[in-house]
């Protein structure tokens, strides 16, 4: 029988998934979210990490009719630690703490915290920044979910928020448009769970003034040209005065990162010249759809190398069905 007590003292996934095969779903799911309903509005780090061991539990076991949400850490901008619940689409649920440093360890930060809406708790509405807590000093480390609930698994992110005045339509259509579409019709929960997202990374050229330029130049060669070899090729093309006037930057068109099966990510960075941004949208939008699209397979290729348990075919057969629609709308 699964106990409380015994969810907060098995420490490995392995063990856990063990534990949760050999007992009644339901009834395990029913203990569990009675105590994650008062473990989500935690106070110090004990109870923090207990909410992250049954978000763990339910991310193995199902959510029911709840909406599931990660736990997860990151960290503030000043350095200090910050927590919070992440739904599939990446939107804010209920306690949002970043957290103080103290010699004898940490504790939620007031005027810091934060409490975001939960469909599971109708009447109760976001609280920013002032939600309110207590110094309640208890020694790290802060935890974070191991394991993760079924999401989309494309993720789109910009390196740099800068680009040109004539890309930033696309920026936004991407962000606004593209973005919300890949959360809503993706269909995760089919596909499997080996594989969290792949993080396409996606960098801009642009020009805003003598001292904040970047402008790629970029190479499309069947293996990644090294750093050295990058600068090379970039100091036969243009003076070196011409480099620093443009704020030139020789790159690699396409670069594929290593799959990382302990977060089950794969990232991928893509680079657009100075002229991709000089073209008309319509002509931007069809260039990035073929690169994204390439990426993506790409990387779904190198992911197959891996005999993951994913249907990586219907994952890029969804993706290019709804960017093709994105692109074409």
């Amino acid at each position: 029988m699964v106990t409380l007590a015994s969810l907060w003292t098995c420490k490995e996934l392995a063990d856990l998934k063990m534990i949760l095969a050999k007992c009644d779903t339901d009834e395990v799911r029913a203990l569990v979210l009675k105590e994650f309903e008062r473990l989500a509005c935690y106070r110090n780090v004990t109870d923090w990490n207990r909410a992250v061991r049954l978000c763990e539990t339910l991310a193995i076991i199902g959510w029911g009719s709840h909406e599931p949400v990660e736990a997860v850490r990151g960290v503030f901008f000043n350095g200090n630690p910050m927590t919070g619940f992440l739904n599939r689409n990446g939107d804010l649920r209920l306690v949002e703490a970043i957290w103080s440093k103290r010699k004898a360890g940490l504790t939620m930060e007031n005027h810091r915290t934060s409490y975001y809406a939960s469909p599971d708790r109708p009447g109760e509405p976001t609280v920013l920044w002032e939600y309110p807590v207590l110094e309640e000093i208890e020694p790290g480390p802060l935890c974070t979910q191991r394991n993760w609930i079924a999401k989309n698994p494309i993720q789109l992110r910009r390196v740099i928020a800068n680009c040109y005045a004539s890309t930033k339509p696309l920026a936004d259509a991407i962000k606004y448009e593209l973005t919300p579409r890949l959360d809503r019709e993706m269909e995760p929960d089919r596909y499997g769970e080996t594989l969290q997202h792949v993080l396409v990374r996606i960098s801009f050229s642009y020009f805003d003034h003598d001292h904040c330029k970047c402008n790629f130049i970029t190479f499309d060669e069947p293996k990644p040209l090294s750093k050295e070899e990058l600068r090379r090729r970039l100091a036969t093309l243009y003076s070196s005065q011409e480099i620093k006037q443009m704020g030139y930057f020789a790159r690699n068109k396409f670069e594929y990162g290593n799959y990382r099966a302990a977060k089950g990510t794969m990232p991928v960075d893509i680079h657009f010249s100075k002229e991709f941004s000089t073209a008309p949208l319509h002509v931007q939008r069809a260039l990035f759809r073929g690169d994204l699209e390439r990426a993506i397979t790409t990387a779904a290729t190198r992911l197959a190398k891996k005999r993951l348990a994913y249907d990586l075919a219907r994952m890029t057969e969804d993706f290019a069905r709804i960017l093709a629609s994105w692109c074409d709308g």
